[in-house]
C-alpha cells in the first residue's frame, strides 16, 4: 500500500511495512516540503513554541500560516536580529553571532518561499 496526499505545500508520504519477526504490520508516514524541506522555518517556529508555551495564554504557531501569523513572526525575526539579540550582548563570539545571522537569514527565505507559494504578504 503506497498512499501520497498533498496538503498546502506538505507532501504526506505513507507506506505500509511489514515486521516480519514480530509478525506485524504498521504504517510510516513522512512529511516532506514540495518547494524544500523549510526546516529553518519549521525549526524557529517549533523554538517559539517551545519559549511559548511557559507563558499562559500564549497560542501555539501552525501550518498553515495565516497573514497575521506572518506578521508576527516577521517582527520576531526582526527583534531577533536586532545587534543586541544578536550578539547576546557581547556574551558570544563573533563566529557565533554570525552563525546566528546566517540561521535567521535562511528562516527569512523560508518565510518568504512559504508566502509567495500561499500567496500572503511578506512583511
Amino acid at each position: 500500500m503506497h498512499i501520497v496526499a498533498t496538503i498546502l505545500l506538505l507532501e504526506v508520504e505513507c507506506k505500509k511495512k511489514v515486521d516480519s519477526i514480530r509478525h506485524m504490520s504498521y504504517t510510516v508516514c513522512t512529511l516532506t516540503n514540495i518547494e524544500g524541506t523549510m526546516k529553518n522555518l519549521q525549526h524557529y517556529i517549533d523554538n517559539r513554541n517551545s519559549w511559548n508555551s511557559f507563558f499562559p495564554g500564549s497560542t501555539t504557531i501552525t501550518f498553515p500560516l495565516d497573514q497575521k501569523t506572518v506578521d508576527d513572526l516577521a517582527r520576531s525575526l526582526d527583534g531577533d536580529l536586532s545587534p543586541e539579540n544578536l550578539h547576546c550582548d557581547g556574551e558570544i563570539s563573533a563566529t557565533q553571532a554570525q552563525n546566528k545571522y546566517n540561521y535567521y537569514g535562511r528562516v527569512i527565505k523560508d518565510l518568504d518561499r512559504y508566502c509567495v507559494n500561499q500567496s500572503l504578504t511578506m512583511p
